[in-house]
């Protein structure tokens, strides 16, 4: 069973998600080591990359504050950001340079995207040789997220008669 979150990694995971970047600065001024709010269901890291907070990620990123002990990989985070914007893509590969990335249930990037609809992220993934081909632990692929999403263009991209 997890450990229950302290103050300061709640605090910490709050302003993640509301992009106070000064705020995450003291508080990692103040000794909280990053490790200590790492949590498997909750990273700094993909809070801010799960809401959009560029600034943030790039500093986690760049400072080396990934998680080790996350159930959702930080690419995958990316993906779940609510638009179809692929600036946390993009910042996560080109600080990890992996793709090849999947969450504790065997899911892709790309598997993500195509669920949300999200045509700008699956161009971006496939443009960065995602595995379209790939499956989770229960047999759905990108080209099932696709319909399920409902979005002809990436039931078109991700056709299996189209894969080459």
């Amino acid at each position: 069973m997890n450990q229950p979150l302290s103050d300061s990694a709640k605090k910490i995971l709050q302003c993640c998600r509301q992009g106070q970047l000064n705020q995450v600065l003291d508080l990692l001024d103040t000794g909280l080591d990053i490790e200590d709010v790492n949590h498997p269901d909750f990273a700094p890291l993909n809070v801010a990359l799960k809401n959009g907070r560029w600034k943030i990620a790039k500093y986690l990123l760049e400072n080396q504050m990934v998680p080790n002990k996350s159930k959702c990989p930080p690419l995958i985070a990316a993906t779940q950001y609510q638009k179809d914007l692929t600036q946390g893509l993009e910042l996560v590969f080109i600080h990890t340079g992996d793709l090849n990335v999947t969450d504790h249930n065997g899911r892709t990037a790309l598997m993500t995207a195509c669920l949300l609809g999200h045509e700008k992220k699956v161009k971006y993934l496939l443009g960065n040789q995602d595995n379209i081909a790939a499956t989770d632990h229960v047999g759905m692929n990108a080209f099932l997220d696709a319909v399920i999403s409902q979005s002809l263009s990436l039931i078109h991209i991700s056709e299996p008669t189209r894969r080459t």
